[in-house]
């Protein structure tokens, strides 16, 4: 077996049976995902694991130098971990040969390219495509994933972790560049009708939070919509986590109303809601409430103008034009405000 390849959960386990033999398959780290791959897909219970902080050790946690001259007692799986040399070494020096007593594993991403229509697995994964490329994690299970056939560009929909993530884009909708969607674990994202992405625009949901988009949105380029913190922020004096929020939670939720025009080099971020027919100024950093027919602007954004709205046609000459593209509000009630 070639030193550099990671095996696939598909063909892996099969590796690792082979040449397991007698032994007690131990697994390094406690990947838990995998741990329940094992259970449901081949009735599989791995009891130990192997660790390399000493004070963790308990009955059924190995420090791995205590691993040494242990070959014939123990077959290692290496899950998700790619295999360096100093991985390499180090088992090397513990006894352990590659293949013969380790294997590096993993189930293989799923890469859907545009228009491949429906895809389902057996882990629960249903996605259809549309005119998006799609890439699920090696752990995604449950994902639901609906893109109109009508979208048109290029827009790279990744799914990172444990999946369980919810993906609705509308009618209608379109990519002038080249943009992306990062979603985790839990996350939701739902795009209206009608919206229009502008190059090297990127949403990113994290865990457990939630970006929702109206129809006739207009984005511009290098945008970045980023729901969450992107990493873990504790308070010293308590010990609790201080941005950790449930799917209904609005501290985690980006919300953005019909018909907003998003200029170029905006950053929208959690706790954002932003109303209809708003528009976003240039390089503008969103948080908090935007009314409806409003323009803001700067960092943090402020409102500069209220009662306002905007065409997607430059050449426009009369407001019933701004209303044309979207049911948003009647203009007779735009008239009377």
């Amino acid at each position: 077996m070639s030193d550099s390849k990671i095996m696939s959960y598909e063909n892996a386990m099969h590796t690792a049976l082979k040449y397991a033999n007698q032994r007690e398959l131990i697994l390094w780290g406690n990947d838990a995902p995998f741990r329940e791959y094992l259970k449901k897909t081949h009735n599989i219970t791995i009891e130990k694991t192997v660790t390399a902080f000493e004070k963790k050790v308990t009955d059924n946690r190995i420090f791995f130098r205590s691993l040494k001259g242990q070959s014939d007692k123990y077959y290692i799986i290496l899950p998700n971990i790619q295999p360096s040399a100093i991985f390499k070494k180090r088992l090397l020096l513990l006894g352990f040969k590659e293949g013969k007593d380790y294997i590096f594993i993993r189930r293989s991403k799923t890469v859907l390219p545009a228009g491949y229509g429906t895809y389902r697995d057996p882990y629960g994964n249903v996605v259809q495509t549309g005119g998006c490329r799609v890439f699920l994690s090696p752990y995604a299970e449950n994902c639901e994933i609906f893109v109109d056939k009508g979208f048109k560009g290029d827009f790279l929909i990744r799914v990172f972790g444990k999946g369980g993530v919810k993906v609705r884009i509308g009618k209608n909708c379109k990519s002038s560049g080249s943009s992306r969607l990062f979603i985790h674990d839990g996350g939701e994202f739902t795009m209206g009708d009608g919206v229009s992405i502008g190059d090297n625009t990127k949403f990113s949901v994290s865990a457990n939070n939630r970006i929702t988009i109206g129809d006739d949105c207009m984005f511009s380029y290098d945008i970045l919509v980023f729901s969450g913190d992107g990493h873990a922020i504790f308070d010293m004096t308590t010990g609790q986590r201080m941005n950790s929020y449930a799917i209904t939670d609005p501290k985690g939720s980006i919300t953005m109303g019909k018909h907003v025009w998003i200029c170029a080099g905006v950053y929208i971020l959690n706790r954002a809601n932003i109303g209809n027919s708003c528009i976003l100024g240039a390089n503008a950093t969103v948080k908090g409430d935007i009314p409806d027919y409003s323009i803001a602007a700067g960092n943090p954004a402020r409102i500069v103008k209220s009662n306002v709205t905007w065409s997607r046609n430059p050449d426009a000459e009369e407001i019933g034009e701004c209303f044309t593209n979207w049911n948003g509000f009647p203009l007779e009630d735009n008239e009377k405000s």
